[in-house]
């Protein structure tokens, strides 16, 4: 269960939820471990693998890491969130 997709969508949302919160850290966290699974599941152009991508690179952002989260953005063809 740890690898299907549809478990990892509600944790993508719960990191969504805790950037929300100001808690971008566990967000990050949450979001990259996420991200790992929709890539190696469903592709790097999978919508869901881009969400992910997208809530990754805003924790990296909120973290004061602008320049790792453009460049997954930049990898995963997606805009700042």
């Amino acid at each position: 269960m740890a690898e299907h997709p549809n478990t990892n969508r509600g944790r993508r949302n719960f990191a969504t939820l805790l950037l929300a919160s100001g808690d971008a850290g566990e967000a990050l966290a949450l979001g990259e471990a996420v991200f790992v699974v929709h890539d190696k599941v469903l592709g790097r152009d999978h919508p869901w693998t881009k969400d992910s991508a997208r809530v990754t690179a805003d924790a990296l952002d909120a973290l004061g890491r602008g320049g790792e989260a453009a460049a997954l953005r930049r990898r995963y063809g997606i805009a700042a969130g």
